[in-house]
């Protein structure tokens, strides 16, 4: 798998040639992104909301809803003794695999 270098590389390549801008003194600051469903959102026992346990937008990349989702499930986990990666498959998974779909189509394109 190529290293992350790479692929802020060929980043800047393509803005390059879109835009046609010049950077000077170029730094790496960046990664790659990973968009697939995290098989628990547990950490040592404890609920993991939001990006930080995986559950994001993979359209669009961004994690608001889905922090503020998650957190109210790990919540209510905590308080009534629920299964928290029952409530979050049951609430987020399909709209997750969803936006998979979706990216996968807008970047084939």
């Amino acid at each position: 798998m190529p290293g992350r270098r790479l692929y802020v590389a060929r980043t800047l390549e393509r803005f390059q040639s879109l835009v046609g801008f010049d950077i000077r003194q170029a730094r790496f600051r960046g990664g790659a992104g990973n968009f697939s469903l995290p098989p628990t959102a547990y950490r040592d026992r404890n609920p993991v909301v939001g990006e930080a346990a995986g559950l994001q937008d993979a359209l669009a990349g961004f994690g608001m809803r889905h922090a503020m989702l998650s957190g109210v499930l790990a919540a209510r986990s905590l308080m009534d003794g629920t299964d928290y990666d029952a409530s979050w498959r049951r609430e987020m998974k399909r709209p997750m695999e969803t936006t998979r779909v979706n990216r996968a189509r807008s970047t084939a394109a």
